[in-house]
């Protein structure tokens, strides 16, 4: 038994080297792998799935991985954890990581904004209507659309959370929730008050109103692209590759209809009206600038939902924004 000690020893290291080689190891001559953890469900997968079929990342010479997650939650550790290259956030996250020196980068993903909608019947016209409502919110009381209707409604003289009976939950529940008439109102993304809208849903407020009102003229991406410094430093011509390849296939669906019959599948449309609403409203969301100006009313609207969380702290609460956080060496409009 003492003899083969060396030889199970030498069986033993290379097992584990073997169990501790990554899944995505690159073969000779294999094109690099770019890993973007997704919702299973979530709009990203449209533009992903695009880019796949149409081959959009060989032609940059990178392979496209899919890492399909159930939450927001999940694909943010995926990438923390190193399992992702990229995944979908906003930048109050990035700039959360920032705080706690863990640096992340941001790119433009999307503009699309969240909706305070009612039903069709509804007599809610404007926020001061909501006075005893029942209103579904989604993302809960941190969302920074809640945090924002929150500040706009101050500056008017209400008190959101105390004049409606918010109701926190996840999309798809609030959804349910108000198409069985069991909510007067409700703050969701955009791409479910697509879905409300296809059903006769009528809209009341929007995040982008809610900004203009605040102050902040800017159409701003609200989600982007996100991430690691690490990643942008070793790698930044596969980062743009993998950019460009996304703005591509945005470019496509933006002006090609054919293009969305490609993706239909992944929407989960089970109407025409559901289709279109879809459709239109990733459309509207496509962002067409990014610089100088986008960035300081980035910067004007993380004050404000900072301010919104912490307001006696109003100075100093919240996470900052330096530019280095925003990847900016690939301009959108670029091929």
């Amino acid at each position: 038994m003492r003899r083969s000690t060396p030889v199970l020893a030498v069986l033993f290291s290379l097992l584990a080297l073997l169990w501790g080689a990554p899944a995505s190891a690159q073969a000779p001559g294999e094109l690099p792998a770019v890993r973007v953890a997704v919702l299973k469900y979530g709009t990203a997968n449209w533009e992903l799935e695009l880019i796949r079929q149409l081959g959009l990342d060989t032609a940059r010479g990178f392979r496209l991985e899919l890492l399909q997650r159930v939450s927001p939650n999940a694909s943010l550790v995926a990438l923390q954890g190193g399992a992702a290259d990229f995944t979908v956030s906003d930048w109050l996250w990035v700039a959360q990581q920032h705080a706690q020196q863990r640096e992340y980068r941001f790119y433009p993903y999307s503009s699309a904004v969240g909706e305070l909608l009612v039903p069709p019947q509804s007599a809610i016209r404007g926020l001061a209507d909501l006075e005893g409502a029942e209103l579904g919110v989604a993302g809960g009381a941190e969302d920074k659309s809640w945090l924002l209707f929150q500040a706009y409604a101050k500056g008017e003289g209400l008190d959101l959370g105390e004049l409606a009976k918010p109701r926190y939950a996840a999309p798809p529940l609030l959804n349910g929730l108000a198409s069985t008439g069991r909510l007067d109102a409700v703050l969701t993304y955009w791409h479910y008050a697509a879905r409300l809208k296809a059903t006769g849903f009528r809209p009341v407020l929007s995040l982008e109103q809610v900004l203009g009102r605040l102050g902040v003229q800017s159409t701003l991406p609200m989600l982007g692209w996100v991430f690691s410094a690490q990643l942008a430093e070793e790698a930044p011509e596969r980062v743009d590759a993998f950019l460009s390849a996304s703005y591509e296939a945005k470019r496509l669906l933006l002006s090609d209809d054919e293009s969305w019959e490609r993706v239909r599948p992944l929407m989960q449309a089970d109407s025409e009206a559901v289709f279109i609403e879809l459709r239109n409203g990733y459309r509207a969301g496509v962002p067409g600038a990014f610089g100088e100006d986008e960035i300081e009313a980035i910067e004007r609207v993380a004050a404000i939902v900072a301010a919104a969380r912490a307001p006696s702290k109003a100075a100093d609460s919240g996470p900052t924004l330096p530019a280095s956080v925003f990847w900016l060496r690939r301009d959108l409009q670029a091929p």
